[in-house]
Parts: structure tokens; C-alpha cells; sequence
């Protein structure tokens, strides 16, 4: 057995482990995607009663945060390239995202970030 190594194994067993935790040191550390960019931009909010707070523009999706808290990425898959370049243009403008949502996009969101 190598130097370092444990074998730990209990009466009757058919099987054993073995392994050691002694120096160990991680190969690979994996970090999880950060999917809240910290660079979302407020939404003017020129109509006086949006529910959107803040929103964020990738290449190819939007994300956008609720008055809730709630947010969502909306992406070129779903609900489409159509849909997610209109609602970047009225994130730019600051005003009718939430009624174009409700009324067009309602739940076709590519996944919820928070």
C-alpha cells in the first residue's frame, strides 16, 4: 500500500476504503458560474410603475431583475432572438419591458437566476 494511505475497514465487511486525507491538496477547485452579474443597470422606470428594477445585456440573452427581487435570463433559445432584442430596446428606452413581458414573453424565461 502507499506510504500516507489508510485502510479503514469493520468487522465483517465484504469491502474496504481506503484513502487519506493527510496533506491533501485539491487538483481541480470548480467555482460555480456567477449567474447575478453585479453590473446590472437600473430601469429608468419612465412610466412611473414598472415591475422592473434593473436589467443586464449579454450577446446573445437579456437578464432582468424584478421589483420582487426575482431574476430572469431571457435568451435567444427562449423565448427567442425576436423577443429578447425587443426587450433590449425597451430596456434602453426605459419604458413599457414589464407590459411587453406580461404580454408577450409571460413565462417563456431561459432559466431563473434568482
Amino acid at each position: 500500500m502507499p506510504l500516507g494511505l489508510k485502510r479503514y475497514q469493520q468487522e465483517d465487511d465484504d469491502h474496504f476504503i481506503t484513502f487519506s486525507c493527510h496533506h491533501c491538496k485539491p487538483y481541480l477547485i470548480l467555482l460555480p458560474p456567477n449567474p447575478h452579474p453585479t453590473n446590472m443597470q437600473p430601469y429608468r422606470n419612465l412610466g412611473g410603475s414598472s415591475g422592473v428594477a434593473a436589467f443586464f445585456f449579454g450577446d446573445r440573452h437579456i437578464d432582468i431583475e424584478f421589483q420582487d427581487g426575482h431574476r430572469y435570463r431571457y435568451d435567444y433559445v427562449k423565448p427567442g432572438q425576436q423577443e429578447v432584442e425587443a426587450m433590449k430596446a425597451l430596456a434602453k428606452t426605459g419604458k413599457g419591458l414589464a407590459t411587453f413581458i406580461n404580454q408577450h414573453v409571460r413565462e417563456r424565461f431561459a432559466v431563473r437566476l434568482r
